[in-house]
């Protein structure tokens, strides 16, 4: 298994637990701002790139063109994904209340926001680099 695919998979799986670990702190403390601190665990995330430093440190190449290749394609899958959730949730009060509408929206919905466009791109990319790298190996 390739560096990056392992990188993604423990994306995913850090991904997997933090919804998890939300859905079962919602459901035993409600489901409000305070139950988002479960959403702190995609800081894991970040240890991903430690995955394949000892291959990278004995000298072994452990990216290249392909690689190159599918994090492109997973990095556009991502943000497109992104986009087009955040063009649905902004244009969704237009359509469902009307144009004349007044929104009110809470400070920290706008932090969610940040939280939730993180989780989605990250979890997006690792899911289309596993997609991509299972059907490379099995195109072969």
């Amino acid at each position: 298994m390739n560096v990056p695919e392992r990188q993604a998979r423990f994306t995913l799986l850090i991904f997997v637990l933090t919804l998890m670990l939300y859905l079962i702190l919602g459901y035993a403390i409600g489901f409000h701002f305070g139950a988002t601190g479960a959403f702190g665990l995609m800081g894991l995330v970040g240890f991903a790139g430690l995955i394949g430093r000892r291959e990278k440190r004995a000298g072994k190449i452990i990216y290249d063109e392909r690689d190159q290749e599918i994090e492109k394609s997973a990095t556009i899958a991502g943000y497109s994904v992104f986009w087009l959730v955040l063009v649905i949730l902004a244009m969704a009060p237009f359509f469902i209340l009307g144009p004349d509408a007044s929104v009110t929206v809470q400070t920290p919905v706008f932090c969610m926001l940040l939280m939730g466009g993180y989780i989605l791109v990250m979890g997006t990319r690792a899911l289309v680099t596993v997609v991509l790298y299972r059907k490379a190996n099995h195109g072969e």
